[in-house]
């Protein structure tokens, strides 16, 4: 029994890190699961808000109103979003385009990872073919 003596603290030493690794990625997967869906849910009500105006300027005005107040809002994995609003087939039945950007910053878990993540969604809305357009 002499021969196992500080085994224990062995084995622990050499366990932590992993584990401690392994709870950092899973807490990373989370991060950027939970960006993702902020990332999406963004793009697809600026689109939706773009569609319903009657005109280009308005649907940029109102997908970055969109954006302005999401801010408001709590979004933990996406504070900082950057957005494009492509108005190129704003006619009747055509259809606005809204690709948001968002940079994760998973060094804030505590962990010293190599690189930030970046997520990108893009969402299409089509315009209505009967609307009035000015």
């Amino acid at each position: 029994m002499s021969g196992q003596r500080g085994s224990a603290t062995l084995e622990f030493t050499m366990l932590v890190p992993g584990l401690v690794l392994t709870l950092a990625l899973i807490l990373a997967l989370g991060l950027l699961s939970e960006a993702r869906s902020d990332v999406d849910d963004l793009a697809w009500e600026a689109a939706r808000a773009a569609s319903l105006t009657r005109s280009a300027p308005e649907a940029h005005a109102a997908a970055h109103g969109v954006v302005a107040t999401s801010q408001g809002r709590e979004r933990r994995a996406c504070p900082d979003p950057e957005m494009t609003v492509d108005l190129t087939r704003f006619q009747p039945g055509g259809a606005v385009a809204v690709v948001v950007t968002c940079a994760v910053r998973l060094s804030r878990l505590g962990v010293p990872f190599p690189a930030d993540a970046r997520v990108r969604s893009r969402a299409v809305a089509p315009l209505e073919p009967y609307r009035a357009l000015r």
